[in-house]
C-alpha cells in the first residue's frame, strides 16, 4: 500500500504530464462550447439555485408554523 508520501512524490513527478493530459481534456471537452470552461462552474450554480428555489416553494410552511408542521420540515 503507498503511502501519502509516496502518492505525493509521483504527482510532483508527473505534475507536466498530468497538466497536459488536464489541459487536452479540457479543450477536447468544451471545444465547440460558446461559454467553453465557464459553463463547467456556471452549471452548478444554476442548479444550486434552482433547487434552493424549488424546496422554498415546496417545503415552505406559511408564516404561522406550528409544531407538527416544523416537525415535518424537519424530516425533509
Amino acid at each position: 500500500m503507498k503511502t501519502v508520501k509516496n502518492i505525493c512524490l509521483s504527482l510532483k513527478r508527473y505534475s507536466f504530464l498530468l497538466e497536459q493530459l488536464i489541459s487536452r481534456d479540457f479543450k477536447v471537452k468544451y471545444k465547440r462550447s460558446v461559454l467553453g470552461v465557464l459553463w463547467s462552474l456556471l452549471n452548478p450554480i444554476l442548479m444550486m439555485c434552482v433547487m434552493a428555489i424549488v424546496c422554498i416553494q415546496v417545503f415552505d410552511t406559511g408564516s404561522e408554523l406550528s409544531d407538527v408542521s416544523a416537525d415535518r420540515s424537519c424530516i425533509f
